[in-house]
């Protein structure tokens, strides 16, 4: 199978590393958890509304985060059943995140990773994804990867970690 994986927040720990900046800049206490929607400026102090989206277009955010628990024993013993493990994110700000995945030994070739806004165009028989129209869009079977953000919405892909991925899909 070829497997897509969504970088933030399935991969990359983005949301901690995220959090970090903005709370240090902002002098602000905002955890992850509590974070139920997508739309974080809901969250964040009024003067750091714009400011929060801005975070996501420096490399350093993405630099400074580490992987989310389990995902690398996942991708690599999916790899070693002959499964194509491809990397698809929205933004990529300086290719950091290609780095990233290569600095954590996820990627070694630039030619499975991808970047597109619509990951309905992606080709692959499966996707994981914390963003829930980006799961239900999907072409493939698309699974929700469950986050405070996406917790609202009922829906039969999904999975809490990614021991649960791997029993879905193995």
């Amino acid at each position: 199978m070829i497997i897509a994986l969504d970088i933030d927040d399935v991969c990359l720990a983005l949301m901690d590393s995220w959090l970090s900046f903005y709370n240090k800049d902002f002098e602000d206490h905002l955890i992850e958890n509590v974070i139920d929607d997508w739309d974080i400026r809901k969250f964040v102090k009024p003067n750091a509304q714009t400011a929060i989206y801005e975070y996501i277009n420096e490399p350093n955010v993405f630099s400074n985060a580490k992987p989310v628990l389990g995902a690398l024993d996942c991708v690599n013993y999916l790899k070693s059943l002959g499964h194509r493990i491809i990397y698809v994110t929205a933004n990529n700000p300086d290719e950091c995140k290609q780095e990233w995945l290569k600095k954590w030994g996820f990627l070694q070739d630039n030619k499975d990773f991808v970047q597109a806004y619509d990951k309905s165009l992606i080709l692959a028989d499966i996707l994981l994804d914390d963003r829930y129209e980006n799961a239900r869009d999907f072409n493939g079977t698309g699974y929700l990867f469950t986050r405070p953000w996406n917790k609202k919405y009922d829906y039969s892909f999904r999975v809490d970690n990614w021991d649960d991925f791997i029993r879905e899909i193995v």
